[in-house]
């Protein structure tokens, strides 16, 4: 006596021939920190609109089988950059520059506020957007689509302030 599967069992019920597991294209992405400097804003005031942002992304990529690469597309807010790769082309590091009016507002607290020390300080936004990334390959007809997304991290750091006192922040002299 043999013992099938549940879903093989079901499929021949239903008179429907049973999903195999397909093998899928491999498409990762990794997104690297961006870092956009801005400057002090007044006590209170809750959101900022980030200045323009180049995201950095490395790609790997290859087709199953016997495909071909055809269309690397990567999306961020309104930002779309598209690369056709070159024969054995397996991965790629993409800079994509987003413009500022692309990029949501982006609240930061009492991050960054006039007045206050703030040389040196810097905060980290884990996913202040997201890399929308596809990947289609040719394998015969029709083509296939493999799709991921990954959050951008970006550090924003503190510009100095205008009213500091210019020493407070230069270096003392050498003797």
């Amino acid at each position: 006596m043999s013992v099938f599967p549940a879903s093989i069992v079901l499929a021949a019920w239903l008179n429907v021939p049973p999903q195999m597991p397909v093998a899928m294209n491999e498409l990762t992405v990794q997104a690297l920190e961006a870092v956009a400097q801005i400057t002090p804003h007044a006590a209170g005031q809750r959101q900022i609109t980030a200045p323009q942002v180049s995201f950095s992304l490395q790609t790997r990529f290859a087709c199953m089988g016997n495909g071909v690469p055809m269309l690397l597309s990567i999306g961020i807010a309104d930002t779309l950059y598209r690369h056709n790769p070159a024969a054995g082309e397996r991965s790629l590091l993409v800079v994509v520059d987003v413009p500022a009016k692309q990029i949501a507002p982006i609240n930061i607290g009492d991050f960054c506020v006039t007045g206050r020390r703030n040389v040196g300080d810097d905060l980290l936004l884990p996913g202040v957007a997201t890399a929308q990334v596809s990947l289609r390959c040719d394998l015969g007809a029709p083509p296939a689509v493999q799709a991921t997304s990954v959050p951008l991290p970006l550090r924003l750091t503190c510009a100095p302030n205008d009213d500091q006192d210019a020493s407070a922040s230069a270096d003392p002299p050498t003797r």
